[in-house]
């Protein structure tokens, strides 16, 4: 479930990463305040998604190295960090 979470985290913050391309041509007055509050609007939707979001991948973060550093404390050393002996 938590990968699924991460997936889905990972695949929102790109989408509000990518840039958009703007179509040059005329927009009349009323179309272009519209635009605008649509695009302001859209902005502060991106802000709380990542305000919501942040905090959730800072505790995977942790969570994650947290379960690291209990699987390699549990394996022990790794087996390259044996030395060597010469023959």
């Amino acid at each position: 479930m938590k990968v699924l979470w991460a997936v889905l985290v990972v695949t929102l913050l790109a989408g509000c990463q990518a840039e958009v391309e703007e179509v040059a041509r005329p927009t009349p007055e009323p179309e272009l305040r519209q635009a605008n509050q649509m695009r302001l609007q859209a902005e502060a939707f991106q802000a709380r998604l990542k305000g919501w979001f942040e905090p959730l991948v800072q505790d995977m973060q942790r969570q994650w190295a947290g379960l690291v550093e209990k699987v390699q404390s549990a394996l022990g050393p790794s087996p390259t960090a044996l030395p060597v002996e010469n023959h």
